[in-house]
């Protein structure tokens, strides 16, 4: 079996090209998902999980801060003073962060709309080879499917074709 493999791609090598780009097209507009690395963990990873990263470090610093505001409010009142510039450190380091987020956010966005006016070109082209929107490309991708098929059974008709006429000759 595993040498008639090569035989049959070797005969039909048309049909397996057509079927390889076809499924190489469905697989780049279906599997394309952006990501970034993130500031927080250096970790790639797409938009949800970047935001849920984000609210749970948000999340974890204001609980911080609740805890300490807790305690220092149980302390004399220096010790308040302390507490109340520790809050306003971890107030800056929210922002910071926050300004972190929107950029890694914003590099998100940008990727997917690189891969967006990608996905426009090739609906644009296609529309024009086929206007009747998905439909349309799923019969371009027949159409593709159909040629491959075409050439390799108009090759092995020559190859009968001439298989017979040396055995007339013969």
């Amino acid at each position: 079996m595993l040498l008639k493999i090569p035989t049959i791609v070797k005969y039909n090598y048309a049909t397996f090209f057509s079927i390889a780009t076809v499924l190489a097209m469905l697989l780049a507009f279906v599997g394309c998902q952006p990501k970034t690395n993130s500031y927080i963990s250096g970790q790639q990873m797409t938009e949800q999980e970047l935001r849920s990263e984000y609210e749970a470090f948000i999340s974890n610093e204001k609980f911080t801060a609740d805890q300490q505001i807790k305690k220092y409010e149980q302390q004399i009142s220096s010790i308040k003073i302390e507490a109340e510039n520790t809050v306003e450190k971890l107030g800056w380091k929210i922002d910071n962060n926050t300004d972190q987020y929107n950029m890694s956010l914003e590099s998100i966005k940008e990727k997917q709309r690189r891969i967006d006016a990608i996905f426009n070109v090739a609906s644009d082209m296609v529309m024009v080879v086929a206007p009747q929107g998905y439909a349309g490309i799923l019969a371009t991708l027949s159409g593709i499917l159909a040629l491959g098929l075409g050439i390799d059974n108009r090759r092995k008709d020559g190859v009968i074709k001439g298989q017979k006429m040396a055995i007339d000759k013969g």
